[in-house]
This record gives C-alpha cells, sequence and structure tokens, in this order.
C-alpha cells in the first residue's frame, strides 16, 4: 500500500556534461505555510509567570561580509505573510541590535528576546515568523526566516503534553 509519492527525475551535472538542456523541476506546491515545521507558543494576556508566558529567542551571526542586518516580525493572515513590525526596540520582548557583540571569530551577533506575551496583547493569537533583512557589503539585500511560531491563549489543556527547554 502506498503511503506518499514519490517523484523521480534525471539529472545532468553541469561539470560532467555542459552542453545539455537543464532540467526544470515542477513541484506540486506544498500545503503547507512554507515550513514543514511549527513551534507552539502560549502566553497569557495578563498575569501569569515564566511557565505560563513562552519566549523565544533568534540569534544570527555576520561576518564582515554584512554591513548591516534587522529583524521583522511577520504574521499570516490566512494567505500571505505581512509585516507586523520592525523589531528595533523592545516593544515585543528585548532587542539585541545587529554588532551588540561579537564572537571570537569577528562575527557580528544580531537578536530578539520574544515576549509572547506582549506580541498577544498587541497583535492577537495567529502564526508568526521573524524575518531577516541582511545587507550584504557587495550584493542585494538577503532574507532569511525563523520556524513559525502558532502563538495560543494559555491554558492547562493546550499547555498539556508540552515540554520547555531552557539554556
Amino acid at each position: 500500500m502506498a503511503l506518499g509519492e514519490a517523484i523521480k527525475e534525471n539529472f545532468i551535472l553541469i561539470k560532467n556534461n555542459p552542453s545539455q538542456e537543464l532540467v526544470q523541476l515542477d513541484l506540486p506546491k506544498s500545503t503547507l505555510i512554507d515550513c514543514c515545521f511549527t513551534i507552539p507558543v502560549l502566553a497569557k494576556l495578563t498575569g501569569g509567570d515564566r511557565f505560563t508566558n513562552d519566549q523565544s529567542s533568534v540569534v544570527y551571526f555576520y561576518d564582515s561580509g554584512f554591513s548591516s542586518a534587522s529583524l521583522n516580525l511577520q504574521k499570516y493572515n490566512g494567505s500571505n505573510w505581512i509585516e507586523v513590525a520592525p523589531l528595533i526596540d523592545d516593544t515585543y520582548g528585548t532587542n539585541y541590535p545587529f554588532g551588540f557583540a561579537e564572537n571570537a571569530g569577528g562575527e557580528k551577533l544580531l537578536g530578539y528576546l520574544i515576549d509572547w506575551q506582549k506580541v498577544l496583547n498587541a497583535e492577537g493569537e495567529g502564526s508568526y515568523r521573524i524575518q531577516t533583512e541582511e545587507t550584504p557589503v557587495i550584493g542585494d539585500v538577503v532574507n532569511r526566516f525563523s520556524f513559525d511560531y502558532c502563538l495560543k491563549t494559555y491554558n492547562e489543556i493546550r499547555a498539556n503534553k508540552t515540554v520547555r527547554f531552557d539554556w
């Protein structure tokens, strides 16, 4: 009994056969929201403690090939990701701007500690992600995206069978 689909396609390596035409794969569009993994996060509208109000952090490292980088909070509206706000201050958590620290390898760090209670109060429940805008010294701006976060109001039923890792 088949449990999924298999796609078979012959490929030509350019270095071995440069005169052949490249094969264009036309794969079916995923029904997922652009990701194979969603992180559930919970928060209360008021009160609570660190066990009922989740926080998530993102940290990115940039070598000397990048002159700047910034973060944006995005929310999925059912068909598109829309920008909620640039993460340039502590409105939604704790901001760690580009270059706030440098590691032993000379890489500049950029980060944000998201306080999901602040996001819940300002923007409501929904699917969120963090977008980077990375400016290289040479070339065009590069965007990367975090995993998707599914923010819901905390209750014991939703929290049941979840695990938190703190480090």
